[in-house]
């Protein structure tokens, strides 16, 4: 049989930029000079192009990362074709109130790479379906799903899930449909 695994909600995608002490510099002075936001400046086309970048994911010398926030509203649908088999939300995950949990759970520490001068981490925060999952089973056995969250040092959110395995094997994302609602910056 052919299950899928939908994520549906509020989620993000960020870059860790390390700048240099004179770029920094130089940034510093053109915000103080314009009196903007570094929201302003990072996320401005003409202003990176003065720097030789054309996206500011460019400015980050460290893969995208990107995770599906937890929280009440944001939900995880289990679907056997197209009937759905299991729905709960992202928050039912780490907040398990049972004498034995019911969803299988790794956590894991995000720690950023040693920083040189400065750091700003960029966000992007996005809505809408995050992932759609598919694998094939005979059946479906919840206790063959393992959902990986990563905790977070950075930011007003601490917790992301990550990646979703099924029977020790990491589903590989096949479609996702999200819109950008805020983009955000956080200095180091």
């Amino acid at each position: 049989m052919r299950y899928f695994i939908n994520l549906f909600g509020e989620s993000l995608r960020y870059w860790t930029c390390d700048i240099s002490q004179e770029t920094y510099n130089f940034m510093r002075k053109i915000k103080d000079e314009n009196q903007c936001t570094w929201e302003y400046l990072f996320f401005d086309f003409d202003f990176l192009n003065s720097f030789g970048f054309n996206h500011w994911s460019e400015l980050s010398e460290h893969p995208q990362n990107q995770g599906f926030l937890i929280g009440e509203t944001n939900r995880i649908e289990v679907k056997e074709n197209t009937k759905k088999i299991l729905k709960i939300t992202t928050q039912d995950l780490v907040n398990q109130k049972t004498l034995f949990p019911i969803y299988q759970v790794s956590f894991s520490n995000q720690s950023l790479p040693q920083l040189s001068f400065k750091r700003f981490v960029l966000i992007q925060f996005e809505t809408g379906q995050f992932a759609k999952y598919s694998f094939f089973s005979d059946s479906f056995d919840i206790n063959k799903l393992d959902f990986q969250v990563q905790q977070l040092d950075f930011g007003t959110f601490n917790q992301l899930l990550m990646a979703i395995n099924y029977n020790n094997k990491r589903l590989e994302l096949i479609q996702e449909d999200t819109v950008i609602i805020k983009m955000s910056v956080i200095e180091m």
